[in-house]
């Protein structure tokens, strides 16, 4: 199998950061002896003495299999995934890195805004989007297509909700607009407009909130004012089927 030498580099970059282990000779063993490798010379010998003094361009030939069984082990299907992921991150999906609220109005019949932070990092090449609420926390990928924002968040409950955002090709934006689809607290399917707006503080000091529609459009924040105004009405935000009794026609009615 044909590799840069730039793509081994960032494999044992990461491996160093994983295993906390030291890059000479037996760090490498180290590591090989946590992956289970057959060989617990291979990274030694045939990865860091190969690529030591190679170009970032040079390209080498390794084992495959080998390649795969560290991919693995960095939680990667194989090595060709490992490869295509440093590919992954953009210079836009870069800039959008740091710490977010986004609103939501309630499900609710009065007019609630729920504030929740939000982070947007890095982790083995990928973006990831982090929101937390106030009991549970959710954890998705971020992918970028035609010009929108696309994540599929999990907790670890199993609950999933899906949010896309508008981008475009703005760098560093400071609002995002979007929508979001899930589930209530009572499982009924649900969605409405979402919005993300930058934060300059780190993300442990955000709060989640419920914030009255009408409190908002009387504060004197001129964001908060907006926002009030944005999510004033229920119909322009959120959108909940009918009660599925029979789930037959007559349900529609």
């Amino acid at each position: 199998m044909q590799v840069k030498v730039k793509t081994l580099h960032a494999m044992i970059d990461m491996l160093v950061d994983q295993t906390e282990c030291s890059r000479d000779f037996s760090g490498f063993r180290a590591m090989s002896e946590k992956m289970g490798l057959s060989n617990s010379h291979y990274l030694y010998k045939k990865v860091h003495l190969r690529i030591r003094d190679q170009p970032e361009t040079a390209i080498v030939r390794l084992n495959e299999f080998s390649l795969n069984a560290i991919a693995e082990y960095l939680n990667y299907d194989s090595f060709r995934n490992f490869e295509l992921s440093l590919h992954y991150i953009t210079p836009q999906i870069q800039s959008l890195m740091g710490s977010y609220y986004c609103y939501v109005r309630a499900n609710l019949p009065d007019a609630t805004v729920l504030r929740s932070p939000v982070q947007i990092f890095e982790l083995n090449g990928k973006p990831w989007f982090e929101l937390r609420g106030p009991k549970i926390q959710y954890k998705g990928e971020v992918s970028l297509k035609e010009g929108c924002l696309f994540v599929l968040m999990t907790s670890k409950a199993g609950k999933v909700f899906h949010h896309v955002y508008k981008i475009g090709t703005r760098h560093e934006p400071n609002v995002l607009q979007g929508v979001f689809s899930g589930v209530s607290t009572a499982f009924d399917p649900i969605g409405g407009r979402a919005v993300l707006i930058r934060e300059n503080e780190g993300g442990a000091k955000l709060r989640n909130a419920m914030i009255s529609v009408s409190d908002l459009r009387k504060s004197k924040n001129r964001d908060e004012h907006v926002l009030g105004k944005y999510f004033a009405k229920y119909e322009n935000n959120n959108v909940a089927p009918a009660k599925s009794a029979t789930f037959g026609i007559q349900d529609l009615i």
